[in-house]
């Protein structure tokens, strides 16, 4: 367990640090500049994934939680949605319409550690699937 651990660990921190030098060099690039920190976004995202992936790798040692596992996800799915608007509501719940660029760059992180996140999670849940058939 512990190997799988730093494995997810390894994974979100190498996503974190190409995902984010490659799309700050892009804005870089085309010279735009975001309403909030693009840094804080990729790093409440690598955290909260690899918290979310070990939850359920932990969650799925315990057999009354194996069952359940999908559900689970998707709680801390929507959990991880809401801290998100409310760590970013300043950027999500503004009355001003924010720039494309921003829109953007709020959802390139999004869609990276959320692939990363349903692959592991989807590995994790064909393992359980098979082990305890």
């Amino acid at each position: 367990m512990h190997k799988i651990i730093i494995s997810y660990i390894v994974s979100f921190g190498l996503l974190l640090l190409v995902g984010f030098s490659a799309h700050q060099s892009i804005m870089d690039y085309l010279g735009k500049s975001l309403d909030f920190s693009l840094l804080h976004s990729y790093l409440f995202h690598a955290v909260f994934s690899c918290a979310i992936c070990t939850s359920l790798l932990t969650l799925s040692k315990l057999p009354q939680f194996r069952a359940q596992l999908g559900f689970i996800y998707l709680g801390g799915l929507l959990l991880k949605l809401l801290a998100f608007a409310g760590i970013f509501q300043d950027i999500v719940l503004r009355e001003n319409p924010i720039s494309t660029a921003s829109s953007v760059s709020l959802l390139v992180p999004i869609a990276l550690f959320l692939s990363l996140e349903v692959y592991f999670i989807a590995k994790l849940l064909r393992r359980i699937d098979t082990k305890f058939k």
